[in-house]
């Protein structure tokens, strides 16, 4: 045998009809993960971005503060010392309420004040008023 017959015979492996086969007919055994290569890919799921943000977007909107929190029953407070419904019921509460009694002392003085001008006290001469007892 020569050299170049060695040489063709070996070579006629490596052409593409033996060469390449068809995957399913590949045999093949998975090999485990190195304990090195598992803590690695451990890591990088919980240092991984993605998934840290995952987490908290699953999160944020529940909430875990009980209904009779401080902030939550002072707030409650506030919204109904401000509504403005209940400002202007407790006004009209308080005007419907008031009592004047007729002898009190400003209610005199205004009295007597309010006939003062048409007794001729004041006159209303080109929008000024002027003092007609005074000279």
């Amino acid at each position: 045998m020569t050299p170049e017959y060695d040489v063709m015979k070996k070579s006629s492996q490596c052409k593409d009809i033996k060469y390449k086969h068809p995957v399913s007919k590949i045999p093949f055994t998975q090999v485990d993960d190195s304990p090195e290569q598992r803590q690695d890919k451990k890591n990088l799921l919980q240092f991984s971005n993605l998934n840290y943000k995952a987490a908290y977007e699953k999160q944020k909107d529940k909430c875990t503060l009980p209904a009779d929190f401080p902030h939550f029953l002072q707030s409650r407070v506030n919204a109904y010392n401000l509504s403005d419904f209940w400002y202007k019921r407790g006004w009209e509460d308080d005007k419907a309420n008031c009592h004047v009694m007729g002898d009190a002392i400003p209610v005199r003085a205004a009295k007597a004040h309010q006939g003062y001008h048409q007794r001729g006290g004041f006159a209303h001469e080109s929008s000024s008023y002027w003092l007609l007892d005074s000279f």
